[in-house]
């Protein structure tokens, strides 16, 4: 999935489960699911950027963990 905008982006946030997470750096982002405490087995992986001109673009991801 892509998020974008014809203006630059200026934040980005990262939540698991509603929880703040981190930031996406250089379009990557990487976790490990044993240093989250709100991890489950089924949990919610949601991006949400913000631009120059306060548009927010937010995609969400259902993902499981054995």
């Amino acid at each position: 999935t892509t998020i974008s905008s014809k203006f630059p982006i200026t934040k980005s946030g990262v939540f698991i489960n509603g929880v703040l997470v981190g930031n996406i750096n250089n379009n990557s982002f990487v976790f490990t699911p044993e240093n989250i405490d709100s991890i489950t087995n089924s949990n919610e992986l949601k991006v949400m950027i913000y631009d120059s001109v306060s548009n927010t673009a937010t995609a969400t991801f259902q993902f499981d963990v054995n």
